[in-house]
């Protein structure tokens, strides 16, 4: 399995990739903000599945509202299929 570090690189790329698909400009910047936290999050570490599940707990757990976190996990899983990850 080929561990995969999200850069800004990545998020730039995903973002260009919204907007080429005809994103509006508030999906753009959700989803971008989103795939940011994350990475934030991560602090340079591999994004896996078990550190993505991690960080939706966590979420949970500071009193993020389910449907919120949803969004964002949803935003996170369109990243990696754009990537091809």
């Amino acid at each position: 399995m080929k561990l995969r570090t999200i850069t800004a690189e990545h998020a730039a790329r995903f973002s260009r990739h919204l907007r080429e698909q005809e994103r509006s400009p508030g999906t753009v910047e959700k989803y971008t903000r989103d795939v940011q936290a994350l990475a934030t999050w991560l602090n340079g570490a591999p994004a896996t599945h078990e550190s993505v599940a991690a960080w939706r707990d966590g979420l949970l757990e500071r009193g993020y509202a389910p449907v919120t976190v949803n969004s964002m996990v949803a935003a996170v899983n369109r990243f990696f299929i754009a990537l091809g990850w």
